[in-house]
């Protein structure tokens, strides 16, 4: 079979406009460099309000020509290296997506509709909290969708900070000192060594010969 004939990779990124919206792009056309033939598709949801006063397609004309336009000059801007690099795929093709309804559901349909292989998306977004996944569009893409997702998470460096603060100083000196042969301080190594065991495996004794490891 050529190359050509071969089914493209096809990534769904589902991005509310918000500011972690570059760095879901990011990811998503990172994931998409290790192939050679991908189908991106790029969406954002209009939210619709709910009830008696639900609004259709037509009461959002302006929300959604703004919505294109803002989308089309992010996706623009973020993919600009990309698309300079010598080593970027001639086999890609981007779609843009913008939907009026509820934003699980419409990102849901689309991978179903381009049989998506993943979908690339913020963790919170569309009015969900950050630290709270459970009950937000994210956890429900997750949960409704066929395909693997994968998550960005919002002011990455942020969260590193926090857990570096959690982390005990002595057992980073001793994983830095030890270049990873030794992953526990002496105060925390009796305690972490019947919960946990943690061992360096060098990359010459991987094997990919029946028994794995060795």
């Amino acid at each position: 079979m050529s190359e050509t004939s071969e089914r493209p990779y096809v990534i769904v990124v589902a991005v509310d406009l918000s500011s972690i919206s570059e760095a879901v792009i990011e990811h998503a056309l990172d994931t998409a460099s290790r192939h050679a033939r991908v189908d991106v598709h790029v969406i954002t949801v209009v939210p619709t309000t709910s009830g008696f006063f639900q609004r259709t397609r037509l009461d959002h004309g302006d929300e959604l020509a703004e919505a294109e336009r803002t989308l089309r000059s992010r996706l623009t801007e973020t993919a600009s290296a990309f698309l300079r690099s010598p080593d970027h795929p001639v086999h890609w093709r981007v779609r843009l997506h913008i939907r009026v309804g509820d934003p699980a559901e419409e990102i849901v349909a689309l991978t179903g509709e381009v049989d998506a292989d993943l979908v690339v998306m913020g963790q919170h977004g569309w009015g969900g909290k950050r630290h709270r996944l459970v009950g937000s569009v994210s956890e429900r893409v997750t949960r409704m969708t066929h395909c693997s997702v994968l998550l960005v998470q919002p002011a990455a460096h942020e969260a590193r900070a926090r857990a570096h603060e959690q982390l005990c100083p002595e057992c980073a000196d001793t994983r830095r000192h030890s270049d990873g042969e030794t992953w526990f301080c002496a105060e925390h190594r009796d305690d972490r060594r019947e919960r946990a065991l943690t061992t360096l495996v060098p990359w010459a004794a991987l094997s990919t010969r029946p028994g794995g490891i060795y």
